[in-house]
């Protein structure tokens, strides 16, 4: 999901009405890596059933999608990540989602793991923990 402050959205409401795929690399953007070896997060679209990925160069990068909520309120530059993970922001309108039609919903995380008599405890009080989880929320986890 492409999200963008409601502070920028009014500011510029222009520029980012004419926000197209191509041009997120002429944007300010925060962006996401696993660590500082890796290269940033290639934000993922599908356009006419093709999936596809946008190399941005960000301004700043994190390796925590909480923290990339607090600069993208702020105005600092549109995001990108889980909608779980920006759902709070959503809600209340500090974020708005851009280019919804390119992004499609992310069906959940799939766990797979052996059948097997002996599970270790640990792995057995994940799948319960999991399996609670997904009866408790109305948001399936897959």
């Amino acid at each position: 999901m492409l999200l963008s402050s409601v502070r920028t959205r009014s500011r510029t409401n222009d520029d980012l009405a004419h926000v197209h795929l191509r041009g997120l690399p002429k944007h300010h953007c925060i962006g996401w890596r696993p660590n500082p070896q890796v290269a940033p997060y290639r934000w993922e679209f599908t356009e006419s059933g093709r999936d596809f990925a946008v190399d941005v160069n960000p301004r700043a990068t994190t390796n925590d999608m909480r923290v990339m909520i607090q600069p993208a309120c702020a105005g600092a530059g549109l995001t990108f990540g889980m909608e779980e993970a920006f759902r709070s922001s959503i809600a209340p309108a500090e974020l708005v989602p851009l280019l919804e039609e390119f992004c499609p919903p992310f069906p959940g995380f799939y766990l797979d793991y052996p059948t097997r008599r002996n599970v270790p405890l640990k792995l057995h009080v994940l799948v319960d923990y999991l399996r609670q989880r997904r009866r408790d929320t109305s948001t399936p986890m897959g």
